[in-house]
């Protein structure tokens, strides 16, 4: 497709990038989000909001929250 990454066009790519990680004990959760969300919030601005939202109400509408907070 012209206009595609790795075609010679623009920034767009149809190959996904994706990365594998072992989760410990440690870790409280995981984000998994598309690259919309890190548009609008840096990685650890969503990991503490996220964190201070489960501590202050345990709910599960924290990734609906999330995509909706402005």
């Amino acid at each position: 497709m012209e206009g595609m990454k790795g075609t010679g066009g623009g920034p767009l790519s149809v190959e996904p990038e994706f990365m594998t990680t072992k989760l410990t004990d440690e870790d409280e959760f995981l984000i998994i989000a598309c690259d919309g969300i890190w548009d609008v919030f840096m990685s650890q601005n969503a990991v503490d909001f996220a964190r201070r939202r489960l501590q202050e109400h345990n709910d599960q509408d924290v990734a609906k929250i999330l995509l909706t907070k402005p």
